[in-house]
């Protein structure tokens, strides 16, 4: 026997009837018997059987191919059916984690989940195509990848000839998912698509790492508009409104003969979302639950209505065990514990928990009746939930944001919220509330900054209070029949804080009409002056009450002395008005304080946000400092409307004052018919830099794209630095740079007939694109580019008739082909 934490790796030369060479292939080993002893001797018998627990111990307990030997099965499979690799290896991470295991659920088997039950046997299929018996399949992960591989192009049929993009892979990798409705197998098909958008990283049960990289799609497209897993407001429940209905027709008893007081939370062990969605609809399983949630984003099926009886959870002699108790089902398995740890998961699980343990009255606490994991029911002996981490469920599950509730309307103002929790030890709570719902993450809320904006209005830390009062003396109040976005973080001593989901909610019509200034932006113009220069001081104000503000009057000042004021008569409710007191002279160079103080309006009530202040930096008139730019290139020079070059330019800084002490500089891109700057030139991009005496000079490389409407012909792209002018320079004149580069619209010109005169072949090609032009039809040229528009290759021929491109890399590229009379042809093209 192995000593525990010891790992043992296995290398064995193997002879492979698929490739003709003989290949390494390395075994990993880990005493895995903590997890293994746990799982074979308590059994999940609602769901699975006695022996499947043997199956996974044996499937544990020997050595498993290592991530490295699994990706060499991945590429022989694609390369002896040709389907896409990544196609293959994003379908085995999201059933399996890369793991030889089984049966799942819904009966599936190794890495790429064969599923042999009543309504699918895709373990079958894929046997018979390769002359195995299925046991092999079961057993072996390489003849299970490949068997998957083969039921994939044989699903293909024909068709796969004409497949030029992913996309194409989507109706049979549909069927391959081997589910039971095609909702469900359309919703596991894009699942794969959406996954292989993001890419994966994700560690398996002998600590390696499988590495996917992302691969953009357009799967979105090819979804039917009536599947109510992908479009779920269509089947909305009417027992959660958060949960699709997808209700099934058999496995549950009508009615209960106990009283709900229990919730109980469960693991699938091993398959997926859709996987026990699906077999909770096959009459043979005698087996469901109440709900099933996703780990990847927390969606919840119903399958079973929360007044019928699930089977989850019944033992014999132990009749109430499923009559008083609602049974969930989360997307966590044996193979990717890690699921567990899903925030989106265990937020909605908790989520839907508490919103039924208010209707049932379920104690919230870890008790009978209360909430119960399946292995704390009486007379259960089951490894479910696995690695559920109770703390952290129990945290989201007290932490409840009360008032103002999901959507609520004609929210009145004040804004009062509060919300609770059971705190655990020193608890602290953060209030966020939003005009947007973009850009909110579970760590950091709407933002990781504590400042409140117009866009965060309320961003207050409340300490240990559960509750807090958005009043109209807020720096930003709230405005009436507005909809905003709340949440509140919890933090406790020995865990990492969370936000909760944020909730939206709209406020009414303001009770009180009152009129409210605020002061929006302050500038100056120069925005960096010299001493001696003229100075205008600009503010922008704004009533953000509900009544007319008059009459309005305002000081301006400078280090808290009075150089200026301005009035005006009034101003609506929501109007803005921009003002400024002109000409003011700086006679000496420092930091100044520019503040500008609005006086008190007829009947305002709020007044602490009538003033405000910003810094004003006042050099030297007459500097010696001057920024300029060297080493200026672009790559490619030539490149088609449309694409992206890359731009290198070094910023220099030429004086005395050091980084700290200066502002950031700004290097614009812009692209122009000739080497001078003006208001006619095309704004690229820009990019921001530091300098000063102690970093003279920063190099930049920079991507840009070229506007896809841009014509033919010789331009270039000009560099400018110190673009917001943020430096009196000694010198003004040396802050442009420019490089030429020469612009084709690659679909310009084009033959309709010409390309009728040309057949390329074969396509997809893993090496020679072959051209067959038509009798007297002659090719003197071919351009290869890539999708971002770079050119990669040039091949120039009196009578071309093909062109190699196995050097390039795997992936769809463009092939322009030239005729002798310059007529012009574009294809696309795929590489192997």
């Amino acid at each position: 026997m192995m000593n525990k934490n010891i790992w043992l790796v296995l290398v064995s030369l193997v002879f492979s009837n698929v490739v003709c060479s003989q290949e390494k292939e390395i075994f990993v080993q880990k005493d895995l018997s903590s997890l293994v002893d746990h799982v074979i001797t308590k059994t999940d018998t609602a769901i699975y059987k006695s022996e499947d627990y043997a199956h996974w111990k044996g499937y544990l307990d020997k050595p498993h191919p290592s991530v490295k030997t699994i990706e060499t099965y991945f590429k022989t499979a694609s390369e002896q059916y040709g389907v896409p690799l990544e196609l293959l290896m994003i379908i085995g991470q999201v059933e399996s984690n890369w793991v030889q295991i089984g049966p799942s659920i819904d009966r599936g088997w190794g890495i790429m989940h064969l599923v042999e039950n009543d309504y699918c046997n895709t373990l079958t299929e894929a046997s018979r195509l390769l002359g195995l018996d299925k046991q092999i399949l079961k057993d072996n992960p390489k003849y299970n990848i490949l068997g998957a591989a083969a039921l994939l192009a044989h699903y293909a049929g024909g068709e796969q000839k004409n497949y030029a993009s992913l996309e194409d892979w989507f109706k049979p990798v549909k069927k391959f998912t081997g589910l039971i409705s095609e909702d469900l197998r359309e919703m596991q098909a894009k699942r794969y698509f959406d996954q292989l958008k993001e890419g994966v990283t994700s560690k398996t049960l002998w600590d390696e790492t499988i590495i996917i990289d992302p691969v953009e799609n357009q799967i979105d497209q090819r979804i039917s508009a009536g599947n109510k897993f992908v479009f779920p407001s269509q089947a909305k429940s009417s027992e959660y409104e958060f949960a699709i209905s997808d209700l099934i027709s058999c496995n549950y008893t009508v009615g209960r003969n106990y009283s709900v007081d229990t919730w109980v939370n469960h693991w699938i062990g091993t398959g997926t979302y859709a996987g026990a969605i699906s077999w909770f609809h096959n009459c043979s399983a005698e087996a469901s639950a109440h709900f099933v949630i996703r780990s990847s984003d927390g969606q919840i099926t119903q399958t079973v209505s929360v007044y019928d009886t699930a089977w989850h959870c019944g033992v014999y002699g132990y009749p109430y065990n499923n009559s008083r108790s609602i049974g969930v089902e989360h997307e966590a398995t044996i193979a990717n514990p890690d699921l567990w740890y899903s925030f989106y998961m265990l937020n909605e699980s908790a989520r839907m928990s508490r919103y039924f343990c208010d209707i049932f009255y379920i104690p919230m606490t870890r008790s009978l009746p209360g909430i119960r994991g399946h292995n704390d029911m009486p007379g259960t002996s089951t490894s479910c939930p696995g690695s559920l981490p109770w703390e952290r469920w129990m945290h989201f599950l007290t932490l409840s944001a009360n008032t103002p509730g999901v959507n609520a309307n004609d929210v009145a103002m004040p804004v009062s919220f509060d919300w609770s929790s059971d705190g655990g030890s020193s608890p602290q709570y953060r209030i966020q509330v939003s005009t947007s719902d973009s850009g909110w993450t579970k760590e950091d809320g709407f933002t990781s900054s504590t400042d409140e904006s117009s866009t965060i209005r309320v961003n207050r830390n409340t300490a240990g209070n559960t509750n807090y009062t958005w009043t109209n003396s807020s720096p930003y109040p709230p405005q009436p029949n507005t909809t905003y976005y709340w949440t509140v973080r919890l933090f406790v001593d020995g865990m990492s804080s969370y936000y909760l989901k944020p909730r939206a909610f709209t406020t009414g019509a303001s009770t009180s009409e009152y009129p409210d200034m605020v002061i929006m932006d302050m500038w100056t113009t120069p925005s960096n002056p010299v001493v001696g220069e003229a100075v205008d001081l600009y503010v922008k104000i704004k009533n953000v009450g509900d009544a007319t503000a008059t009459p309005i009057s305002l000081d301006y000042k400078i280090n808290n002395t009075t150089v200026g004021s301005d009035s005006s008569t009034s101003l609506a409710p929501g109007a803005t008005q921009t003002t400024y007191f002109p000409g003011y002279v700086f006679s000496n160079a420092g930091t100044f304080d520019y503040c500008v103080y609005i006086d008190e309006v007829e009947n305002e009530q709020n007044t602490l946000n009538n003033s405000y202040c910003i810094n004003v930096t006042v050099e030297e008139a007459g500097g010696d400092e001057d920024i300029y730019l060297t080493d200026v290139s672009v790559t490619p020079e030539t490149i088609y409307s449309g694409g992206e070059v890359t731009v290198y330019a070094t910023m220099n800084y030429s004086g005395n004052q050091p980084d700290s002490a200066l502002p950031d500089f700004t290097l614009a891109y812009y692209l122009s018919s000739d080497c001078s700057f003006s208001d006619n030139d095309i704004y690229l991009s820009d990019a921001i830099v530091g300098l000063g005496s102690d970093n003279p000079s920063h190099t930049v490389n920079e991507t840009l794209t070229i506007p896809v409407n841009t014509s033919n012909g010789a331009y270039y792209i000009l560099c400018v630095a110190d673009a917001d002018a943020g430096l009196n320079e000694s010198d003004e004149n040396n802050n442009v740079a420019c490089v030429p580069i020469t612009i084709e619209n690659i679909t310009s010109a084009i033959d309709d007939g010409f390309s009728k005169q040309i057949v390329l072949y074969p396509n997809p090609t893993s090496g020679i694109i072959n051209i067959k032009p038509e009798s007297g039809v002659s090719i003197r040229k071919v351009l290869i580019y890539d999708l971002n528009g770079r050119q990669l290759k040039v091949v120039e021929d009196k009578h071309l008739n093909g062109v190699d491109m196995s050097e390039l890399s795997s992936g769809v590229y463009v092939l322009k082909v030239i005729g002798q009379k310059q007529q012009t042809a574009v294809f696309r093209i795929k590489k192997k």
